[in-house]
């Protein structure tokens, strides 16, 4: 599943390249591509050892932390590059 997910990504890429597509695009491909990679990175397919509950909360907290770490800071700058577009630079948040 992880490994068709980048495939999509990739193959989204290549589009959004070929049809000079924008950079804010491009950025969020090479990102959404870095976190899949990472997380096979992270992951074992198949567990070797039966994980603990605590290392089953710390990897989700994991998951979590990166997601919102990356995630965030993405929406709020599309956020507020569409409240200066159509509600003027005065409206823009304190970014």
């Amino acid at each position: 599943e992880k490994h068709s997910r980048v495939q999509k990504i990739l193959n989204e890429a290549d589009e959004v390249r070929s049809s000079k597509g924008t950079s804010y695009r491009q950025q969020q491909l090479n990102d959404a591509l870095r976190r899949e990679i990472a997380s096979i990175w992270q992951t074992d397919e198949v567990s070797r050892v039966k994980p603990s509950p605590q290392s089953e909360a710390e990897r989700g907290t994991l998951v979590i932390e990166t997601v919102l770490w990356e995630v965030l800071p993405n929406y709020l700058r599309k956020l507020d590059a569409t409240m200066k577009s159509s509600m003027g630079y005065e409206y823009s948040l304190p970014l």
